[in-house]
């Protein structure tokens, strides 16, 4: 079921939270003549505009960016199961009050930090890959990746400094039917010093040394 007759997005977003236009801008940092444009998408809603949205009012830049007027709003925290409403709006707004000097500081993004997200966050890759495998078609879905890697590489740019330094701490070795997977890290994540994942005839296990 719709859940609103207007098409966009911000159009949906400012509905929910039941703000006036001048409200609604001056909470995203964008004048009051911009918002009509965006809710009827006369002016496409950039991702520089969707992070903004996104990190001012909690919702899910996603959401935003998918622009699917079908899919309720959500947002990517976890405390209220991910559910995105006005009174989600007025705690978050509530908050930055009380810390007036609010604002959202990432973790420092060590090597093992930024190795663990990258895992977490490319786990959907090893379905796709098991379905193109199926099919007959891993190497298609390999090029495809890596076509998705170029792409965002000259989009975005290349961190080689803490990629020598991941690399540095990584080793694959194989013997026989056994390849392991050997990263060092700094003794700083998850209270380890290092680890290996290791696969066998198709089973895999994490062993956790200590030093």
């Amino acid at each position: 079921m719709r859940i609103s007759s207007r098409k966009t997005p911000v159009a949906i977003l400012r509905s929910i939270l039941g703000l006036s236009v001048k409200e609604f801008a001056e909470i995203i940092g964008k004048s009051p003549s911009t918002i009509p444009a965006l809710e009827t998408g006369r002016l496409p809603l950039s991702e520089d505009t969707a992070l903004r949205i996104s990190r001012e009012t909690g919702v899910a830049l996603a959401w935003l960016l998918d622009g699917d007027p079908d899919v309720r709003p959500y947002h990517d925290e976890v405390w209220n199961g991910g559910v995105y409403d006005r009174e989600t709006f007025e705690e978050i707004q509530a908050y930055k009050k009380e810390n007036f000097d609010f604002e959202i500081i990432p973790p420092e993004d060590t090597p093992d930090r930024l190795l663990i997200s990258s895992i977490a966050t490319t786990l959907p890759w090893l379905s796709i890959y098991s379905a193109a495998r199926k099919q007959g078609k891993d190497k298609i879905a390999i090029y495809v990746l890596h076509k998705c890697f170029r792409e965002m590489q000259e989009r975005f740019g290349r961190d080689e400094e803490i990629e020598k330094q991941v690399s540095d701490r990584t080793r694959i070795t194989q013997e026989d039917q056994e390849w392991t997977f050997h990263y060092d890290s700094e003794g700083k994540a998850f209270g380890l010093d290092c680890f290996t994942l290791t696969q066998v005839k198709g089973d895999c296990g994490f062993i956790i040394r200590k030093r």
